[in-house]
């Protein structure tokens, strides 16, 4: 059932077994009101074991499910298992994330302003009192929205499963040109110096991912991860400037305000 669900990640027969396991974790915990997202979070939150020894034990048994859980809105329990999964992504996962991260800071960073017709306020007030049974029909993902498109777009679009866009996170960070930083900023050194890692297992982590052509999803999570938190610790942290290399002090004031201003004053 999961291969017929995910085929573009049960394609690896090396990993199927890695696969059963990520999946098989909480499978059976369907009471959760966060069920649709404890597989996911269940297997990110291993990334805690990178964690410095003074990090981890700060962070102690803290757990965000908890506090997610205790955040529901009241109707929430009343409404359908689709609709649940819904709200936890577009209340956690979407404005925070994605739209950020891989939306508009990326757009805003080369001057563009981009514009995303499935959020226009109307799609998704129409969007919100659709059954859940067109929006996923069976096994078969934005049911609706194919079914609107037929005719004008050639059927291997419209009947083709719905597949997400992986990032190639090894492939890009450890090349031939991107390798050595990214060595360089998860080395020992660095890392001891940030105080946020456990180096001995960051360097085994790099040894594995090197290792492997296809290392699995958790590895790479964690590669891109820990980078990510070293490189903002050495911007934000480390190197980051008490005021702008270029700032000027004025030397001369002009004060432009009225006489009537200045005699109240």
């Amino acid at each position: 059932m999961l291969g017929e669900l995910y085929p573009y990640i049960f394609d690896n027969p090396r990993l199927k077994r890695t696969l059963q396991s990520f999946f098989g974790r909480g499978l059976d915990e369907t009471d959760d009101p966060i069920y649709s997202h404890l597989i996911r979070w269940n297997n990110t939150s291993r990334l805690k074991t990178f964690f410095a020894g003074e990090i981890a034990d700060a962070i102690g048994s803290y757990c965000g499910c908890e506090q997610v859980r205790q955040s529901l809105p009241e109707a929430y329990g009343r409404a359908d298992n689709l609709t649940k999964a819904q709200y936890l992504e577009m209340s956690i996962f979407l404005s925070n994330y994605l739209l950020s991260s891989q939306g508009d800071r990326v757009a805003m960073a080369h001057s563009l302003e981009i514009r995303l017709p499935y959020l226009d306020p109307r799609v998704i007030d129409f969007m919100g009192r659709v059954p859940a049974k067109w929006k996923i029909f069976g096994l078969n993902e934005k049911h609706i929205l194919k079914k609107s498109f037929q005719g004008v777009l050639p059927d291997e679009i419209t009947g083709r499963p719905k597949n997400p866009y992986r990032a190639p996170i090894k492939q890009s960070l450890l090349n031939k040109k991107t390798g050595e930083y990214t060595r360089e900023v998860l080395s020992e050194k660095s890392l001891e110096k940030a105080g946020l890692f456990d180096a001995r297992k960051v360097t085994r982590l790099l040894s594995k991912l090197e290792a492997l052509e296809s290392p699995s999803e958790i590895d790479n999570m964690a590669l891109v991860g820990i980078l990510s938190s070293q490189l903002v610790h050495h911007q934000f942290i480390q190197d980051f400037p008490r005021r702008p290399a270029d700032s000027i002090s004025p030397a001369v004031m002009v004060d432009r305000r009225s006489k009537a201003l200045r005699s109240a004053d």
